[in-house]
């Protein structure tokens, strides 16, 4: 990777890294960092040494003479004592480890500060360390894609400087050597040289793949590890904008505001707006506008879950034909203890909440919630927190009056998901009501043609999950989700009127819509409210739900499952990202399946242990790998060929056999390696998909003055690239005049001193000045044959730089000083020089 490139600093000869080649490593010490410091590191430390190191990489750039090498070794000597200073510090106070994680990021200031090529390679080491300690070691995987960014790096770097010398130019016209037209072209450009080997590597790697393909197994994140995934990491308040609470909010309610069932209090009803905590309220409908609730920007909570789940706050069934109440059933406290066993037909699924804003009572989690626990390490440690009392109902669990803890707050639950069938084909009714409950619908609510309507759309359904799924198919293909929906004309009810006329509402209209149909079919049904699953962060795997996430949907209760959700809003209207934006449209662990089979279901692949047979069955077979099957068949064909050999037919028999085998071997190795390619290329189709869509979506996302400035920018990047030898020509110009400005002031400052110094100056700058107009000294021209060549083109300033030749030959190689008259010529003739040439532009 480090290769020594004699450079120059003024006058000081060293042995520095290129350019192109410290950027890339200063792009390693940032990951370093990143992988060992973000986000546990001193907030404040973190990200100085992240601001400083381009700076000092940048300040070892500059000539001697601006920064002295005494200098830099006295900076490096005093950030190397800062560093040991700030270890010693901090070793009491935090864990060993990070103290020295610390301490190697601040020693790697020194290593950058002069760009020697030894100390860069040590840097490059020690940025190792803290990618290997921060990436795959004990802190967590959170950061391990910035350690696989790190070995990309470290690996193009050493492949740009390997392949550097393989395109050698070609020997001048006249030596000896052969090379073609494709040769030539290829040599006489190093850089295409290095893009065709890649090329040549990149494919010969993809063909490997193709032909030894590697089990697949379901991920969440970036990429599958070995060690358990779900370690916590802190979200220190230095990183993000802090989350409001209710009392520091001003114009939101506060926990004073709900009372114990979630509905408004006075101090509410006042203020007379609409927020989010209408998730936790115990009676919900269409016609007072509920669903405009989901306005706010706050951040609500954290929840790491490794499935995608609809966040469970409150359960509504029983309907009078314009809101949703629930029944005190539903309400009260299970008989059962605390923690109760998981029903045989479910999976125990875990989730780690951190609350960062309080909108509600409710403690939220996946539906059925059938443990809870303060986390022992939240911030306000396992004595306080613990205290706080927690009342559990059938579905989930609440915050007693007047008991909320500070914060954040970090709670764990165990939910039991139907996602694996009874083995008896039949789901077992956990539930504190009847069947017939759910089934109960106002005769005067709902009209004859909203039951017809239901029974046309599953007409063709087999099963109760095809029931379903066809009437939630049927709203989000045929209706659309609006924040303005039309209100219903006087007499008309909003049921009827959403189903049969406007078509047009928000997440209530489309759940109560939902439910009403599918009881109208037989389906027992509720409406549900609390969170959509939020942006799910790939770097720190886990959902991020904001306020405009809350969401009301429904469930059906579905043979041989159980209780399943169904959401008839169309899945591009709820907000979901997965981010970083142009990362999360290229990885999306979870993909489309939560929203297309139910989140249940296809948590299935998901959640270990939920795997259903075909898909354990693929995995058996993908993994007995695709070399012991070329062997087996290689060996099984070579048993056929000698048992041809041996037969009646001989050796002819043994070629025949022979040739079909060869035959077989070059159409199975086709049919692999075109069955391979059409699967990449509809992979990558559907990845760079994804890719447009999330660049479109932020895209639009920008306001208009930022789309105007990034479209003028990318315009004038554009314009630089295109015309990049004019800009670069016409800045070596700017540069140019600028040297001839401060020489032709230096000439003027040192002339009175009458020494040799006067005469280079001048030689100097009238060389800067014909270099501007095109007369550039060509290769290997000695100063007196450059005067002779002058003087051939143009007679006049040919003989003022006759005058300063004859000078610096006397100034280099004669034993006497230049004499005062001689000075005073030489200063004449390069001012004569330059007013005929001047300073402007051809």
């Amino acid at each position: 990777m480090f290769r020594n490139t004699p450079h120059f600093h003024g006058r000081h000869r060293a042995r520095v890294i290129p350019v192109f080649r410290q950027i890339g490593i200063v792009v390693l010490v940032e990951l370093g960092v990143v992988c060992a410091l973000w986000g546990r590191g001193d907030p404040a430390l973190t990200l100085g040494l992240m601001i400083a190191f381009p700076v000092v990489a940048l300040s070892g750039r500059l000539p001697m003479r601006f920064l002295p090498d005494s200098f830099r070794r006295a900076l490096q000597v005093l950030l190397a004592a800062g560093g040991l200073w700030w270890c010693y510090g901090r070793l009491g106070r935090v864990p060993s480890d990070l103290a020295l994680g610390e301490t190697l990021g601040i020693l790697l200031l020194p290593l950058l500060l002069r760009a020697n090529q030894r100390e860069y390679a040590l840097a490059v080491l020690l940025a190792a360390v803290l990618a290997g300690y921060g990436g795959v070691g004990a802190p967590g995987p959170a950061y391990l894609p910035a350690a696989l960014v790190f070995v990309v790096v470290v690996l193009l770097l050493s492949y740009a400087s390997r392949t550097a010398g393989l395109g050698a130019p070609i020997p001048p016209a006249g030596t000896t050597g052969t090379y073609g037209s494709l040769d030539r072209g290829v040599r006489n450009r190093p850089g295409l040289f290095a893009v065709l080997h890649l090329g040549i590597f990149l494919a010969g790697w993809f063909a490997l793949a193709v032909l030894l393909p590697q089990p697949v197994r379901p991920s969440v994140g970036l990429a599958p590890v070995s060690y358990p995934a779900w370690q916590r990491i802190e979200f220190f308040r230095f990183w993000k904008p802090r989350a409001r609470t209710p009392e520091e909010a001003p114009g939101q309610r506060g926990p004073s505001d709900l009372t114990d069932h979630g509905t408004p209090g006075e101090a509410g009803r006042e203020r007379g707006r609409l927020t989010p905590e209408w998730v936790g309220r115990n009676t919900i409908s269409s016609v007072q506008g509920a669903g405009r609730a989901a306005a706010g920007q706050d951040l609500v909570f954290r929840v790491r879950c490794n499935a995608k789940f609809y966040w469970l706050a409150r359960l509504y069934d029983v309907y009078d034909g314009q809101t949703w109440r629930t029944s005190r059933e539903l309400e009260r406290s299970p008989r059962a203890v605390l923690r109760r066993p998981i029903p045989r037909n479910t999976v125990g699924v875990e989730q780690n909440f951190t609350v960062e804003k309080v909108v509600s009572p409710r403690l939220f989690a996946a539906f059925r919630m059938n443990q809870i626990w303060w986390d022992p390490t939240s911030t306000q440690g396992a004595s306080s927190i613990a205290a706080v009392p927690i009342r559990r109902t059938w579905a989930g669990a609440t915050l007693r009056r007047g008991e909320t803890p500070a914060t954040p707050f970090q709670y764990t639950c165990v939910s039991a998901v139907a996602f694996r069938p009874d083995p008896q084909g039949t789901a077992v009714w956990y539930d504190p009501l009847p069947r017939e409950h759910y089934l109960r619908l106002p005769k005067h609510a709902v009209g004859e043609q909203v039951r017809q309507l239901a029974a046309e759309i599953t007409a063709d359904a087999a099963s109760d999950l095809e029931k379903a799924t066809a009437l939630r198919n049927y709203l989000r293909e045929n209706y659309t989700y609006t924040l303005e929906p039309t209100a219903p004309p006087p007499g008309r009810g909003p049921l009827e009127y959403f189903l049969l006329e406007s078509r047009r509402g928000y997440c209530i209209h489309f759940a109560e819509a939902l439910t009403v149909m599918a009881r109208s079919t037989g389906l027992p049904a509720r409406v549900a409210a609390g969170y959509a699953p939020g942006n799910f962060n790939l770097v720190t795997k886990c959902f991020e739900v904001y306020e405009y996430h809350a969401h009301a949907w429904a469930q059906i209760f579905v043979q041989p499952y159980g209780w399943l959700t169904f959401d008839g809003v169309p899945p591009a209207a709820l907000s979901l990202r997965t981010v970083p934006r142009l990362l999360g449209a290229f990885q999306d662990p979870f993909g489309d399946q939560w929203s297309l089979r139910t989140p249940e279901l296809a948590a299935a692949t998901m959640v270990q242990g939920g795997e259903d047979e075909v898909v354990a069955g693929a995995r058996k077979d993908a993994e007995e790998g695709a070399v012991s099957r070329l062997v087996g068949s290689f060996f099984e064909r070579t048993q056929e060929i000698r048992d041809a050999a041996a037969g009646p037919g001989g050796v002819p028999a043994a070629v025949r056999a022979a040739g079909a085998a060869a035959r077989d071997a070059l159409d199975a190795l086709w049919k692999r390696l075109a069955g391979g390619i059409s699967q990449w290329w509809r992979h990558a189709g559907s990845r760079v998909g994804r890719l447009v869509r999330g660049v479109t979506a932020f895209v639009r996302g920008l306001s208009p003055w930022t789309r105007g400035v990034a479209a003028f920018s990318l315009l004038l990047v554009a314009g630089l690239v295109v015309q990049k030898e004019r800009v670069r020509r016409t800045w070596a110009r700017i540069y140019r005049r600028y040297r001839i400005r401060r020489l032709r002031r230096e000439l003027r400052r040192v002339y009175p001193l009458r020494t040799p110094q006067t005469v280079f100056l001048a030689a100097e700058m009238a060389g800067e000045l014909l270099c501007l107009r095109g007369y550039r000294r060509p290769p290997g021209m000695d100063i007196g044959e450059y005067a002779d060549w002058l003087h051939r083109r143009r007679q006049g300033i040919g003989a003022e730089y006759e005058k300063i030749a004859a000078a610096v030959r006397t100034a280099l190689f004669s034993p006497r000083e230049v004499a005062d008259r001689q000075v005073e010529e030489v200063f004449q003739a390069a001012m004569r020089i330059h007013a005929a040439l001047g300073t402007r532009f051809r």
